[in-house]
């Protein structure tokens, strides 16, 4: 189906989902495959690129990386800024609009809430809210995507 939203949560396990008001969504989860961050990163330009053939989105919506100075692993920021400049990349070699999304913002827009106990309640909210609306989300990756995509759509399940 041409239109619509995907939605991504860009980490190794590249959480995502696809949907348009008035149809039921859909998300999964690609293992981004490699050792060195090059290898992560072509991976991640050939899943994206995968997704956006494959569902042909008119927009895509990213959750947004953490600020430099709330990184607390350098690979995992390295991952990060690097995966989301693929993000962009594509997005702008299709001619496609592209968003960064804080995770906190769209989780106060579609659960209530933005903050939670901890990362592991805030992983365990989302999923929940995604099993409760009849979405069956492979990990809390997609489940993070699922709710990033509502946010977006600006509309209930």
């Amino acid at each position: 189906m041409a239109g619509g939203v995907l939605a991504l949560d860009l980490a190794t396990r590249l959480g995502w989902a696809f949907g348009a008001p008035g149809r039921r969504a859909q998300c999964g989860v690609v293992h981004l495959v490699g050792r060195e961050p090059g290898a992560v990163f072509a991976a991640c330009v050939d899943a994206v690129a995968d997704l956006l053939d494959l569902h042909q989105p008119s927009r895509i919506v990213a959750e947004a990386p953490l600020p430099v100075q709330a990184q607390t692993h350098g690979r995992t920021a390295e991952h990060q800024f690097g995966l989301h400049a693929v993000l962009l990349l594509l997005a702008y070699r299709r001619s496609l609009p592209a968003s960064l999304v804080r995770a906190d913002v769209a989780r106060r827009s579609v659960l209530g809430r933005a903050r939670f106990g901890g990362r592991s309640e805030a992983k365990e909210a989302v999923m929940a809210w995604c099993r409760g609306n009849g979405f069956d989300p492979a990990d809390d990756n997609a489940a993070d995507a699922m709710v990033l995509l509502h946010h977006a759509l600006g509309a209930p399940p």
